[in-house]
């Protein structure tokens, strides 16, 4: 073989690897931001199903008390009250409270 013919097989087996490398580096690039896509899908899917749990747990506390409400008079009594601290605490919540047509309000939390 002669030195043309060397350079001519080099270059096709250099232009063959560049091929190759870029092939690869598609493929793995395209697997890489596949993976990641669907990790972080999982990830908000698992958040929904938690902020939706919580909201679920947190309405039927609501629900719950509006009930017990229901049943006695409602003033700014001790039995109200009692109903207010334990939705507050139940609950976890920064205040609960109870707003009357006449525009009286009802403090759960003092």
């Amino acid at each position: 073989m002669n030195l043309k013919t060397n350079y001519i097989v080099m270059t096709v087996l250099l232009v063959i690897i560049l091929t190759l490398i870029g092939v690869t580096y598609n493929s793995s690039r395209t697997i890489t931001e596949k993976t990641i896509e669907n990790y972080q899908q999982s990830i908000a899917a698992e958040a929904a199903k938690t902020v939706d749990l919580w909201l679920a747990q947190h309405l039927n506390i609501i629900k719950a008390t509006a009930k017990a409400v229901e049943q006695i008079p409602i003033a700014d009594n001790p039995e109200t009250l009692r109903l207010l601290k334990m939705a507050l605490h139940a609950g976890n919540f920064s205040d609960v409270y109870i707003g009357l047509k006449d525009g009286t309000m009802i403090d759960g939390a003092d």
